[in-house]
């Protein structure tokens, strides 16, 4: 039978104290000057397109006078994969690139922006207007149970996905890109990470991020 380990209590309170911290520096977002934000990545941006700081997304560019607005349709095709390709991580990596793909739809759908969000091209009605999300996951780690449970609550062992977003017009002209890194975000996934499977933990980072990105849409949808 397993038994507790006697410094768990004093861990669990530290850890509990530690994801306030956290929770609190991840959902603030001041106001002032946009910050630009360097990007380290394989994917290189589009000519002219430079990422500025969002507090959610963590870098953002959208093209002047964008507002997500006089599309008919949105193409989301599945993600390339252009991170290090490790051999122990092929099966959590194949559901992490079917979960990106199904969050963005999930995400632009439930925005209300556009009246048809597709996977493929050939779903587009002939004549319509349409743009294709093209997404890139270009950082990734599946994680580790064991790291987890000894400082999960610092990040160690915690799953990573970082996604680069390309929105483009049917003539490939650039309309908006954004760049997320999730790593164990949820207070569930610091403090009882270890008791947690990896594809859980990513797939609620991956749904995190597609929530982030339909709040970010929709904001901008409506913006005047």
């Amino acid at each position: 039978m397993k038994t507790s380990h006697p410094i768990l209590p004093l861990v669990s309170s530290l850890v509990a104290a530690a994801v306030l911290v956290f929770s609190g520096c991840a959902t603030g977002g001041g106001g002032g000057k946009a910050e630009t934000v360097k990007t380290e990545s394989s994917v290189p941006l589009p000519p002219g397109v430079t990422l500025t700081r969002h507090p959610h997304l963590q870098g953002i560019w959208v093209a002047d006078g964008f507002r997500f607005s006089g599309f008919d349709a949105v193409v989301v095709p599945p993600p390339a994969f252009k991170a290090v390709e490790r051999s122990n991580e092929i099966n959590e990596r194949a559901t992490a690139l079917q979960g990106i793909q199904d969050a963005v739809v999930v995400a632009l759908r439930d925005t209300g922006s556009f009246a048809s969000v597709v996977t493929r091209a050939d779903e587009v009605k002939a004549g319509a207007r349409y743009a294709v999300l093209e997404t890139t996951l270009v950082e990734y780690e599946k994680g580790g149970g064991g790291a987890r449970y000894f400082a999960g609550v610092y990040g160690a062992g915690q799953p990573v996905i970082k996604v680069r977003g390309h929105l483009v017009d049917s003539a490939g002209v650039p309309l908006f890109v954004f760049e997320a890194r999730r790593s164990g975000e949820s207070a569930s996934a610091r403090m009882f990470g270890g008791f947690r499977s990896d594809v859980e933990i990513q797939a609620e980072d991956i749904r995190d991020l597609g929530i982030d990105l339909r709040d970010f849409v929709k904001a901008r949808s409506s913006a005047q």
